[in-house]
């Protein structure tokens, strides 16, 4: 697998730096959140409401909503956990061309194993291809195309990175949607949704948001508080 997740690499490095213009569009997919999680969670929104007398299509995009945070609990366990994986781009074994306008030093002392992203999106994908197979192929192939190919074009991950997490995604939105797990979250947000539906609504919202930006701004939130308190220690 390692000779393969080279061998695939080092294809896509033979295509950098020939138009700087292409590298620079694929680097903005990093962090174009319009064109990552938004995009995924419309079409998410609408498996969800599209139909509001399918109670259990609901109770099963609720659940894999829910469980998504103990999916990146686990993704992000598993990467300390874990024998430290450097990133293809900094293996200098391969000596890889940075694309154009790639800046890596906030991933520098992160594992790449597995893909916290796979994880998460291919979990949302799982639960809309659940909900309606034609808009789960739609989910899935946007997720390839948008969100994990640029990750093993730039050299971020290795393609059994991808595959890793893109597993653990699916495995825990088959959790999510598995009877215990989903009559316990579905007749819970049902109740609400009934008692208080703009609390619903708008819990779903911020909680969608949430995942949408990958918890950036909470993660931003915790470095800098760290970093505070680490410059007022003695």
């Amino acid at each position: 697998m390692l000779q393969l997740d080279a061998a695939i690499v080092r294809f896509f490095d033979g295509f950098k730096s020939r138009s700087c213009l292409f590298d620079e569009a694929v680097v903005y997919l990093l962090s174009a959140t319009m064109l990552k999680g938004v995009v995924l969670f419309a079409l998410l929104w609408f498996a969800l409401f599209a139909n509001d007398r399918a109670r259990a299509r609901r109770d099963e995009l609720l659940s894999v909503l829910v469980v998504a945070i103990f999916a990146l609990a686990a993704a992000r366990a598993l990467a300390v956990l874990l024998p430290f994986r450097t990133r293809p781009l900094h293996d200098l074994a391969l000596g890889l061309h940075p694309a154009c306008g790639l800046v890596t030093r906030p991933l520098d002392g992160w594992s790449s194993f597995p893909s916290d992203h796979a994880v998460l999106y291919c979990m949302l994908a799982a639960g809309i291809w659940f909900a309606s197979r034609r808009l789960g192929w739609i989910a899935f192939s946007y997720v390839f195309v948008f969100v994990l190919l640029p990750r093993v074009y730039l050299g971020l991950h290795w393609p059994s990175d991808i595959l890793a997490g893109a597993a653990l995604g699916v495995g825990f939105a088959q959790i999510a949607r598995s009877a215990p797990v989903c009559t316990a979250i579905g007749r819970w947000g049902e109740a609400l949704r009934v008692r208080a539906p703009g609390v619903f609504h708008s819990m779903l919202f911020v909680w969608s948001y949430l995942l949408a930006t990958h918890f950036d701004e909470f993660r931003a939130l915790g470095r800098h508080t760290l970093s505070v308190l680490r410059a007022g220690g003695p």
